[in-house]
């Protein structure tokens, strides 16, 4: 044993034990699985590209602002048509985009680069500016060592909004090694999701005359971050309560898959 640690407790020769495990059996591999996982995986067919083009641009209520945004520059002038190109092929072709993909496609690229100058109204600049748009950042997933501690205590703050009135809805046993953080009320719930790949706390509702509140969380680990946030609203919600009833909560999970099934 190194000098010194003979007189380190058992509780942490346990602790940092279980830490090395941790890091090699979950935390390296799923970082090796984050840099060789792309966020699509597969091609689709022409004519289903060209049908989902024309469903996106249907619900895009400002195509300029949104293209400014995803491509994360100050100015919508900013925008380039090669910008605009770029997008296209990260949205709507298959990763690892080849040249010979690239010139098969072109035409198809072109059209819909040229529809989109329509639906803003007017011809974009010729060239390439040089930003790192959402779709590359997307593509550079990584991850950063938090230790088996940190996780505890956030599983133990989740756990503790049992106790604000909210049950947890899993999803499969089997898809329980599948996401990560691991979610250990998965095996001790009897609430399940109808939703394969989704779950959520829920609040009962009894109000007939008013709506749930519907919570979606940002990019993170889940619910964690918003735990506090949700308690406090959960107590708001307690006290205005009337006869009509209590409004209740749905707080979704979004949690990234470590494999697929």
């Amino acid at each position: 044993m190194p000098f010194g640690l003979e007189q380190t407790p058992y509780a942490i020769h346990v602790w940092l034990t279980t830490e090395a495990v941790f890091v090699a059996t979950v935390f390296m591999p799923l970082k090796y699985a984050l840099h060789r996982s792309p966020v699509c995986n597969r091609s689709i067919p022409a004519e289903y590209r060209e049908r989902l083009f024309r469903a996106c641009n249907a619900n895009v209520p400002n195509v300029e602002k949104y293209l400014n945004r995803w491509l994360m520059v100050s100015e919508a002038d900013c925008i380039k048509r090669d910008n605009v190109k770029d997008f296209i092929r990260w949205a709507f072709f298959e990763p690892g985009y080849t040249r010979e993909q690239d010139r098969q496609n072109e035409e198809e690229i072109e059209t819909y680069t040229t529809e989109t100058e329509k639906l803003i109204g007017r011809k974009l600049s010729p060239g390439r500016l040089d930003v790192k748009g959402l779709g590359q950042l997307l593509n550079e997933a990584g991850g950063s060592h938090r230790s088996l501690l940190w996780y505890t205590v956030s599983y133990i703050s989740l756990a503790l909004m049992l106790y604000n009135g909210f049950n947890f809805h899993r999803s499969t046993l089997s898809r329980f090694c599948t996401i990560f953080p691991f979610r250990p009320l998965t095996i001790l719930t009897a609430y399940r999701s109808p939703a394969r790949h989704l779950t959520y706390w829920y609040r009962r509702h009894t109000s007939k005359k008013r709506l749930p509140v519907l919570f979606i969380h940002g990019i993170g680990i889940g619910l964690y971050p918003y735990t506090s946030f949700l308690r406090d609203l959960n107590s708001e919600l307690e006290t205005g309560a009337t006869a009509d009833g209590e409004v209740g909560i749905i707080a979704l999970e979004i949690m990234p898959p470590w494999k697929k099934m």
